[in-house]
This record gives C-alpha cells, structure tokens and sequence, in this order.
C-alpha cells in the first residue's frame, strides 16, 4: 500500500491535523474538507485505498472541527 501522502489533498488535511492555533483550525479544516471534495468531484479515477482514506479523513476533520468549537467556547465563559 503506498504512503497516504502522495494524495494531492494529504497537505491540507495535514496542515489541518498540525495546526496549533484552535482559532485557526476551522478555516484550516474548512480548507482541506474543500480540497478532498475537488478530488472526489474530480475527473480522475481513485482507488479503494483514497476512498477509504478520504471517509476517514472527513471523520477526523469533523471531530477536529467539534473539537476546536469546545476549546473556543471554553475560552469565552
């Protein structure tokens, strides 16, 4: 199985998984959700590995998203 980072959308998700400043992670996630989805709509085929890959990736970029959300509400009471 190759390495998941020769994805073309793999940076952005990684850039969204690394970011240290919680107040930058929703834009960060909105960003690689927006790449994966032009891969997904793009002309080029994928394999079952990307597919996996992507499902899961989303899963994650959601639960990073919620995430962000409690650390900034947590922040403002």
């Amino acid at each position: 199985m190759l390495s998941p980072s020769i994805y073309t959308w793999f940076p952005a998700y990684h850039a969204a998984l690394h970011e240290s400043d919680f107040v930058l992670v929703p834009e960060r996630v909105r960003e690689a959700l927006r790449v994966i989805d032009d891969r997904v709509g793009g002309p080029a085929e994928m394999d079952q590995p990307e597919r996996q890959a992507i499902v899961d990736a989303r899963e994650g970029l959601a639960k990073l998203k919620g995430e962000s959300v409690s650390e900034w509400e947590s922040t403002q009471g």
